[in-house]
C-alpha cells in the first residue's frame, strides 16, 4: 500500500484593531520540499474575515500547484471560530445565509475549494492549535502577519513624509477631480478608493 502524500499547512489572520488594518498569511511545505508562502495586508477589516482569507488563499494555492501530487491536507489554525464555521455551522445554511452571516461569501468559497479537494480523492482536515504557543509553524505565519502590516504601515509613512508644502492643495484638486469624475465612468468603485486614499492621506497631514 502506497503511502499517503500529505500536505500539512499553518495559516493566520491578525488585525488591528478590529476592524482595523489586517493581515493574512499561509505556509507549508510542498511535495517536492520547496517552503511555499504567502502573506498580504487588508484595510478596515476583521480577524475573523483574515483567518478565513488565508485558508481560502491556500486552498487556492493547493489547488493550482499540488492537486495531482497530493492525498491529504492538515490545515492548522488557531482560529476555532474558522473552523467551526467551515466545518460545523454552515453546514445547514441555506444559499441566502452564504450572503447575509458575516463572512458568508468568504465561508462559501472555502466550502467549494474543499469539496473539489474532497472530489479529487484529497482529504481535507482543519485542526485546531493554541496560538502564541511556541508551535513552529503557527509562530512563523503570526509573524508573517505582523511583518507585512509593519511594512504596509512604514511605507505609509515614508509617503506622508515625502509631502511638501504645496501637496495639500494637488490632493485637494486632484480628490475634486476624481469627485466630478465619478458620475461620468465607469469605474466608480476605483474612484471611491482613491478618494478614500487622497482622504486619509490628507488628514495625515
Amino acid at each position: 500500500m502506497n503511502e499517503l502524500k500529505k500536505l500539512e499547512i499553518y495559516t493566520d489572520g491578525a488585525c488591528r484593531g478590529n476592524p482595523g488594518l489586517g493581515a493574512w498569511a499561509y505556509q507549508y511545505k510542498s511535495i517536492n520540499g520547496n517552503i511555499i508562502k504567502d502573506s498580504s495586508v487588508v484595510k478596515n477589516t476583521t480577524n475573523n474575515c483574515m483567518e478565513l482569507t488565508a485558508i481560502l488563499k491556500c486552498l487556492n494555492e493547493v489547488i493550482f500547484h499540488e492537486l495531482n501530487y497530493i492525498d491529504q491536507i492538515t490545515i492548522y489554525s488557531d482560529s476555532k471560530y474558522s473552523i467551526d464555521v467551515i466545518t460545523k455551522w454552515s453546514n445547514n445554511w441555506n444559499d441566502d445565509e452564504f450572503y447575509t452571516r458575516p463572512n458568508g461569501k468568504l465561508i462559501k468559497d472555502i466550502r467549494l475549494l474543499r469539496s473539489r479537494l474532497f472530489e479529487s480523492g484529497i482529504k481535507v482536515i482543519f485542526v485546531h492549535v493554541k496560538g502564541h504557543s511556541g508551535i513552529e509553524g503557527n509562530e512563523s505565519v503570526d509573524k508573517m502577519c505582523n511583518l507585512s502590516m509593519d511594512k504596509f504601515n512604514q511605507s505609509n509613512s515614508s509617503e506622508v513624509n515625502k509631502l511638501g508644502s504645496d501637496d495639500e492643495r494637488m490632493i485637494t484638486l486632484l480628490s475634486k477631480f476624481l469627485e466630478d469624475a465619478r458620475d461620468c465612468i465607469d469605474h466608480k468603485d476605483e474612484i471611491n478608493n482613491c478618494l478614500n486614499w487622497l482622504k486619509e492621506l490628507k488628514n495625515r497631514l
